[in-house]
C-alpha cells in the first residue's frame, strides 16, 4: 500500500520568501488636493445653482408686480375722472407724475427719474391736507419705474410729495422733498 496522500492534502508547500511590500495608509497632500478641489467645486456649483434659482424667483416676484402695476396705471388712465399732475425731481431734474381717480379711491406716483438709492435709505411719499404731511408708502426708484401705489388720501390731499429716508421710512418728514405737486381738484 502506498502511503502517498490524497491530491491536495497534507501536501507541504515550500516556497521561496518574496519580499514584502509595505503600503503606506497616510495620502501623501499632493493626492489629497484634487480631493479638495473636486469638493470645492461641487460646493460652488450648489451654491451657484442656489442662487440662480432664487435670482429667478426674484425677477418672476418682480415682473409679476410690474404687470399689476402696469395693469392698475391702465385702468385708472382710461377712467373718465383721471387726474394727471406732473412735477420736476429736484435731484434729477426729471419729471414725477401723480395719476388718481376718485371714483375708483386710487392713485399712483411714477418716475423713470429717481437715481438708486444708498443702502439704508428709501423714497417715501407723503400726502398733506392741512398743515402735517401723512406717509403713503416707501418703495424703490425700480417700483417707482413702473407704478407706486399711494392710499386713497391721495385723491383728497392738497399735495403730494417724496422725500429720502433712513431704510423702513419714517413717521415724519427728516429731508426735503425731492418732489411736490398740489393735487388738482375736480
Amino acid at each position: 500500500m502506498s502511503t502517498a496522500s490524497p491530491p491536495g492534502r497534507n501536501r507541504a508547500v515550500t516556497a521561496e520568501p518574496t519580499a514584502a511590500t509595505v503600503v503606506s495608509l497616510h495620502r501623501s497632500r499632493s493626492g489629497r488636493l484634487p480631493a479638495l478641489l473636486a469638493a470645492a467645486a461641487v460646493l460652488a456649483a450648489l451654491a451657484l445653482g442656489g442662487w440662480a434659482f432664487q435670482a429667478r424667483q426674484e425677477a418672476q416676484q418682480t415682473a409679476q408686480e410690474v404687470t399689476a402695476n402696469t395693469q392698475r396705471l391702465t385702468e385708472l388712465l382710461s377712467t373718465s375722472d383721471v387726474r394727471v399732475v406732473s412735477g420736476r425731481v429736484t435731484t434729477s431734474g426729471g419729471t414725477g407724475t401723480v395719476v388718481m381717480s376718485p371714483s375708483r379711491k386710487q392713485a399712483v406716483f411714477v418716475s423713470t427719474a429717481l437715481p438708486e438709492l444708498p443702502e439704508g435709505k428709501t423714497y417715501e411719499a407723503w400726502t398733506t391736507k392741512g398743515r402735517e404731511p401723512v406717509p403713503a408708502g416707501i418703495f424703490s426708484a425700480v417700483e417707482a419705474k413702473t407704478a407706486v401705489g399711494l392710499p386713497a388720501a391721495a385723491i383728497d390731499a392738497q399735495s403730494v410729495a417724496v422725500t429720502v429716508e433712513p431704510a423702513g421710512g419714517s413717521p415724519t418728514p427728516t429731508s426735503k422733498p425731492i418732489f411736490t405737486v398740489r393735487v388738482p381738484r375736480a
